[in-house]
């Protein structure tokens, strides 16, 4: 996997769709339990993932590297691998900082 996200469940992640609608790469949802996750951090098999529940602070401990802003936060939804050395991230705060200071309001779709 070059790029996806990473998590215990994702049925409900609209993830794949939007990253491959809005740029050119392929996007995998890749569901882990709780004894997979650690091999797979162990790998480094990624180019970038997302991170999501429960994973966001437990990968903090595999990271070479730690954005201020997500250490501040104290969880990580981003990791990029560069050249073997992971640096984490928090684009949570930026998409949801943006969301409330225009006033935006977010739908989707029901879900079944």
């Amino acid at each position: 996997m070059q790029y996806g996200l990473i998590g215990e469940t994702l049925g409900h992640s609209y993830s794949k769709q939007i990253h491959e609608r809005l740029a050119d790469y392929s996007y995998e949802l890749h569901p882990l339990s709780r004894e997979e996750f650690p091999v797979f951090m162990e790998s480094h098999d990624f180019k970038a993932i997302n991170v999501t529940v429960p994973y966001k602070k437990a990968v903090m401990s595999w990271l070479d590297e730690l954005d201020p802003l997500a250490e501040r936060i104290g969880a990580v939804n981003t990791i990029v691998n560069r050249s073997g050395k992971l640096t984490g991230y928090n684009t949570d705060y930026f998409g949801t900082s943006c969301t409330c200071s225009t006033g935006t309001a977010l739908t989707f779709p029901e879900r079944r």
